[in-house]
């Protein structure tokens, strides 16, 4: 049938094949999964979004009711939250798809005692702290300060 020589030239062209085949599944399950993995990171403007959201989640532990280290860590959690995400996202040309409530604020914190005057230098008890300019329903703006402290960002009224 073929002779010695023959069979030699076809054995070899088999291996080669062979080799180029799985040289190819290799490369192209590569680019599979390069592909995948970049549709699949997320995108700055989602983490940014992912970031609003967290922030006007905080209005409730930055409310008179709440304390000022619920609402230092809330802020934090969802600064460090933000950070963790960017550190994987990728830039993408997509719109914000979120609009934020709150405003982060840190400012100074007067105490307020019975009579209703503030005491606002650190000697009677007032300290910088976080706070949260948000706007309510109709446009209605309003400061969420912990612990019914006064925070100066204006003269909004407190949140509730």
């Amino acid at each position: 049938m073929y002779s010695r020589s023959m069979r030699s030239v076809y054995n070899r062209l088999l291996i080669l094949g062979l080799l180029s085949a799985c040289l190819f599944v290799f490369v192209y399950t590569d680019v599979l999964e390069d592909t995948s993995a970049v549709s699949a990171a997320l995108c700055t403007v989602d983490c940014d979004d992912s970031y609003r959201r967290c922030n006007d989640a905080c209005d409730t532990s930055c409310a008179a009711d709440s304390t000022d280290p619920a609402c230092l860590s809330c802020v934090t959690s969802c600064t460090n939250q933000w950070d963790s995400c960017l550190s994987r996202a990728v830039t993408c040309s997509k719109a914000p798809s979120y609009s934020k409530r709150c405003d982060v604020n840190f400012s100074r914190h007067c105490l307020v005692d019975s009579n209703g005057v503030q005491h606002c230098d650190t000697t009677s008890g007032g300290h910088d702290g976080y706070s949260e300019v948000c706007t309510q329903s109709f446009g209605f703006q309003c400061v969420a300060c912990p612990d019914h402290e006064y925070c100066s960002t204006g003269s909004l009224p407190p949140c509730f």
